[in-house]
């Protein structure tokens, strides 16, 4: 079988403000494009009808080429691929740099029009074998030595195609990959073609990867080498994957590429456009270039790091080099490496790690990123209280479906198969901690929260099979935890960036939340750094929006209500902007947005946001921008937006049956700090909607740590203590005191703090 590697980057025009769309710079290395016979006997079929002087000329220029060892400033005509015209072209390139494993040449044309210097090839050769980021595994080693240490050793092919006899460098050529780039969207960074390795006519008879330099590395009159680092991480890990199994599965390999960018310090791909749809086939792979794809390399880069992270380096290098391809030579990597289980055991401990992320049990799995910021798969079914009925059909191979049910004192359930082979898991989560367990098929399912104010179960449905789909049915009933408000929101409540100042007149800012069903809106909470007024608005979410699509508008759909809501931001503490909506009975029972409109008093309010999430659900739409026109954007962080939700059937939230003020006392007590991860659990109950102050002291007396500080309507509520102070930094072990007040009534408790 032959391969054609390539990577595909979609890059917008940048402009002088924060935003930054949403497509900016996400590759993706079409596979696909090429591993078809058929298209590469085509794409050779077109060359010789558009060019037949071509072939003769490079056979010429075959027999005239010198034996003597390359040098700086040795020119050489290369064959290179036309994806715009699927064909074959060439390209006559210098030789610019020489390392101790790896060619650069760039094409004559890129260095004569000055989109390419000596500092951008000295700058990409450092970063080949010298020096990678502060975040790969290895700082002082470059791209190439380190992906030979966790994946293998490439062909090495000499002139004459025997593996292993060549020099034992790599060749990169850069020069401008025709791809039909017109200066926005989609472009080819890079790419592997296995016709190097193998004696056909279009062979550049070595190892050998392409790059491209306009715009890879030229691209609005500057010129950055770190552009297309990545995409050599990425391509690299193909050259040598080829060199141990051919044939492949496109979703392993594509998913070893990705890792291999992480591996070298350039990160890991945004993990949202699986987690928004699991339900998929795992192994399976789109041939196009559309969003489609992007939601594989999404997968692939994701459970590859879990891989990594639940396997090590012996794992991945075994299933990089074992020369059986897909499930089976997963499973052998697995038996190779020592551990027990399959492909399929594995998906489903992946399936749960996505959305469990705590290390209580048993999870070390997590992105980099802590823990409360990781996002979550998204539910197929988000219930307010246990009450539901369904079915599904469609559950894919390998795939999985999330069913959560919350704020309840009992859930009983009952899931059936239907047809398929599958499983079904339980994750439930209480002030006790999260647990994860099987549930029989067919059998009721049972389970009580009472006196507990976290209530949460999540029924995971797996298809086992790698082929065909699964149906179940479902039917739960139970009891609702009355007189608790459900909190919808993206920030972690401590960290923030500066807010965005470009709105004016008519702009809109839009945050968007996943419905629930049997919830109704009863207000919204925001966070200003400024006064000023503006409108609120509450309207359907188009998830099928894709902000690649400018300048037109679409993000928001129907309005949920008559007009927007006029409001006055006075007081800029935390979350004391509050828009009360409990009379206006609006269902939160599917995906909805948020919104604030601006009027003549632009920029102000301003808005703060938070920062480092994985996944944003905060959207700026400009109506006027001076060179492109009206644009929605993806915000940098999202907005300091939170939205409470009742149940459906109630006109107001009732307070707490207690009717007092209630702090539970912390979990765990005494508090073992083991890591920076480690936190006490603190919860409490507020009889009456108002301003709700928790505090942390010290025995003289001294704050350590104000907690929360502003209006709560009445309901359960929990929050995390970190044991660290208001700066930040850790305190030491010792007892401490946490104060809670609320309309002149206050309750305090101790915490043991042991590091």
């Amino acid at each position: 079988m032959r391969y054609l590697f390539l990577s595909f980057v979609f890059l917008s025009q940048s402009l002088a403000q924060t935003p930054v769309p949403v497509h900016d710079k996400e590759y993706i290395c079409g596979t696909g494009i090429a591993s078809d016979p058929e298209l590469l006997q085509q794409a050779w079929e077109n060359t010789r009808r558009a060019d037949p002087g071509i072939l003769a000329a490079m056979q010429r220029y075959a027999l005239q080429k010198s034996a003597q060892p390359l040098r700086i400033g040795t020119e050489e005509v290369f064959w290179v691929y036309n994806f715009k015209d699927n064909r074959f072209d060439t390209v006559r390139a210098e030789l610019k740099a020489i390392g101790t494993m790896s060619y650069v040449w760039v094409a004559l044309g890129e260095l004569s029009n000055g989109h390419v210097t000596q500092t951008e090839v000295d700058a990409i050769l450092s970063a080949l074998e010298n020096r990678t980021p502060p975040t790969s595994q290895d700082t002082t080693k470059g791209i190439l030595p380190l992906e030979r240490r966790f994946f293998g050793n490439p062909p090495n092919i000499n002139s004459s195609f025997i593996r292993g006899a060549g020099d034992g460098r790599t060749h990169f050529l850069i020069y401008d990959i025709i791809d039909g780039f017109s200066g926005s969207g989609g472009f080819v960074a890079g790419y592997f073609h296995s016709k190097d390795q193998v004696n056909t006519s279009s062979s550049n008879r070595r190892d050998m990867l392409y790059i491209d330099a306009t715009p890879g590395i030229f691209f609005n009159n500057t010129r950055d080498p770190n552009r297309p680092l990545n995409v050599l991480a990425h391509e690299f890990q193909h050259l040598i994957h080829w060199n141990y199994d051919t044939g492949e599965s496109t979703f392993i390999n594509e998913g070893l590429s990705e890792l291999a960018e992480l591996l070298c310090g350039y990160g890991l791909r945004s993990p949202e456009r699986y987690l928004k749809n699991t339900n998929v086939s795992l192994l399976g792979w789109s041939q196009t270039t559309d969003d489609r794809v992007l939601a594989d390399y999404s997968r692939a880069a994701l459970f590859t790091y879990y891989l990594w992270d639940q396997f090590g380096e012996v794992f991945v290098r075994n299933l990089t080099q074992n020369p059986e391809s897909g499930a089976l030579g997963f499973d052998s990597a697995l038996l190779l490496s020592g551990y027990s289980g399959n492909l399929v055991s594995t998906v489903k401990n992946f399936q749960i790690a996505n959305y469990v992320m705590d290390r209580s049990v048993g999870q070390s799995y997590g992105y980099g990123i802590p823990l409360q910021r990781q996002p979550r798969p998204k539910v197929h079914l988000d219930t307010f209280g246990p009450t539901s009925s369904g079915s599904r059909t469609n559950i894919l191979s390998l795939g999985a479906e999330y069913l959560r049910f919350r704020v309840m004192d009992t859930v009983r359930a009952m899931l059936t198969i239907t047809s398929g082979i599958g499983d079904i898991q339980v994750i439930r989560a209480s002030s006790g901690g999260t647990t994860v367990s099987s549930v029989p098929a067919g059998l009721q399912y049972e389970s009580s929260f009472v006196g507990s104010p976290i209530s949460e179960a999540v029924f995971v449905v797996h298809n086992t099979r790698t082929t065909g789909n699964l149906a179940y049915t479902h039917q739960t009933t139970g009891a609702l935890k009355s007189g608790v408000a459900l909190e919808l929101a993206h920030d972690d409540g401590r960290t923030q960036r500066a807010p965005n100042t470009l709105f004016r007149p008519n702009d809109t800012l839009s945050v968007a939340f996943d419905g629930v069903s049997n919830a109704k809106i009863d207000s919204v909470a925001m966070w200003f750094q400024t006064t000023g007024s503006a409108r609120l608005m509450v309207r359907d979410w188009n998830t099928a929006y894709d902000l690649s699509t400018q300048p037109l508008g679409g993000l928001g759909g129907a309005a949920r209500i008559s007009s927007p809501i006029p409001f006055t931001v006075t007081d800029t503490s935390f979350l004391r902007t509050v828009v009360d909506l409990r009379q206006r009975n609006i269902s939160a029972s599917n995906d909805f947005l948020v919104q604030v409109l601006y009027g003549a008093g632009a920029p102000n309010p301003l808005m703060r946001r938070d920062s480092g999430q994985s996944a944003v659900r905060s959207f700026l739409f400009l109506s006027s921008q001076p060179t492109a026109g009206r644009l929605m954007y993806e915000s940098t962080g999202d907005f300091y937006v939170r939205v409470y939700l009742g149940y459906s059937d109630q006109s107001t939230i009732p307070p707490p049956s207690s009717g007092a003020l209630v702090l539970q006392q912390s979990y765990p007590n005494p508090l073992y700090m083991r890591g920076s991860t480690s936190t006490a659990l603190l919860e409490y109950s507020v009889p009456i909607d108002g301003n709700v102050r928790l505090v942390v002291y010290d025995l003289l007396g001294r704050p350590v740590r104000v907690l929360l500080d502003r209006f709560l309507f009445a309901g359960f509520y929990s929050i995390e203590w970190d044991g660290r102070d208001a700066g930040g930094g850790l305190v030491p072990s010792g007892v401490y005191l946490y104060r809670l007040e609320s309309g002149g009534d206050a309750q305090t408790r101790k915490l043991i703090l042991v590091r």
